[in-house]
């Protein structure tokens, strides 16, 4: 399968341990996808936007599903998250954001703010594997991807 069919997926996560695993993880189920991952949420919002380097849609494809780590040093997750869902070409993305732990209170204000899911990150590889796996088998292959142009 050529780069340019695979499904463009993007991890926003500060945690160079959990990119790692998961990029591990999602090379072992098999997913047709194609990984962009990004360190900070200024980066993810660049990305998003097509600004600072990221304009070349063919190389840096909007997504179809994004990861998103709820703690993100300077521009949050949930800013991330806000900025996402206030763009009309980029609100109707799925975005499930992960975190290792959250408040009741933050976890409703990231739900009203759009997000599509709140995951606790697995704590091992076989059940990142799993939770991967799942993820993507719903995401990717069941669920009819919105049309995301190329304005943002």
């Amino acid at each position: 399968m050529t780069d340019c069919r695979l499904v463009p997926v993007l991890l926003v996560d500060d945690d160079e341990n959990d990119v790692v695993l998961f990029r591990r993880a999602l090379l072992a189920t098999g997913a047709k996808v194609r990984l962009t991952t990004l360190d900070s949420g200024q980066a993810a919002v660049d990305y998003l936007h097509g600004v600072n380097g990221y304009s070349d849609r063919a190389q840096h494809p909007l997504p179809h599903l994004i990861f998103l780590d709820a703690h993100l040093p300077g521009i949050s997750g949930s800013q991330v998250l806000q900025t996402i869902k206030s763009s009309i070409a980029l609100s109707p993305i799925p975005v499930i954001v992960l975190t290792g732990a959250i408040s009741p209170n933050e976890t409703l204000a990231l739900y009203r703010s759009g997000a599509n899911a709140i995951c606790l990150k697995p704590l091992t590889a076989g059940q990142l594997e799993s939770f991967t796996s799942l993820v993507c088998r719903f995401w990717i292959d069941t669920v009819v991807p919105p049309s995301t142009g190329t304005t943002t």
